[in-house]
């Protein structure tokens, strides 16, 4: 083989080489992006995709997939408004939890539909949250998991108040980033207050 031919056979490899590296490395930082970001719910969809190649794009489109509606903030009428309804609901946990349990769950689907979340199933609204609110993602599917089983008959007043904690921060999430001064919403009588509500301390003292 002439030099000259030689030479560039050589130097197509380490354009090949180089290329691969630089994709290995960008493969990398991508995973390792999706895996911070979405923490136990990457693991899940690639474990349902039974491959990296086909999980992670699966996990990229759960990040474009709420930029196609517009996502807005909970003004401060609104928050005053949703933080009423909450402290309303946790009252009515000491004698009604079933009730107030229900109530909470479709308090969330308000709220995300105010925002401009899509109008989905409660499998639309877990995916939704996971892009920009993991945990709290983490948190609904666990509380709403209480209300399907709720529903049969199998839940237990311990999963009811552990679901009610769950909607709480889901609640406070959904709001925290967004507002800045929401004015201070007078209790209803006997109410504890929405950051301080426990729904173990509710019904130890109904």
């Amino acid at each position: 083989m002439p030099l000259g031919e030689a030479l560039l056979v050589i130097a197509a490899g380490l354009i090949l080489l180089t290329a691969a590296a630089i994709w290995r490395s960008f493969r990398r930082q991508h995973t390792e992006q999706l895996r911070r970001r979405y923490g136990e719910e990457y693991a899940r969809v690639l474990a349902a995709a039974a491959s990296r190649s086909r999980g992670e794009p699966a996990a990229s489109m759960r990040n474009s997939h709420p930029s196609a509606v517009r996502i807005r903030p909970v003004v401060p009428t609104e928050a005053a408004s949703i933080q009423r309804e909450w402290a309303e609901i946790t009252n009515h946990f000491s004698h009604h939890p079933e009730e107030a349990l229900r109530r909470a769950d479709q308090l969330i689907g308000r709220i995300m539909t105010m925002r401009g979340f899509s109008t989905g199933d409660s499998r639309q609204r877990y995916e939704d949250l996971t892009v920009d609110h993991g945990v709290a993602a983490q948190l609904y599917r666990a509380a709403h998991d209480v209300v399907l089983r709720l529903e049969r008959g199998a839940a237990s007043q311990d999963d009811m108040r552990r679901a009610m904690q769950h909607y709480e921060r889901v609640v406070d999430e959904l709001l925290r980033a967004d507002v800045r001064a929401a004015p201070s919403v007078p209790a209803p009588k006997g109410d504890r207050s929405q950051r301080g509500f426990s729904p173990r301390q509710a019904a130890a003292r109904s």
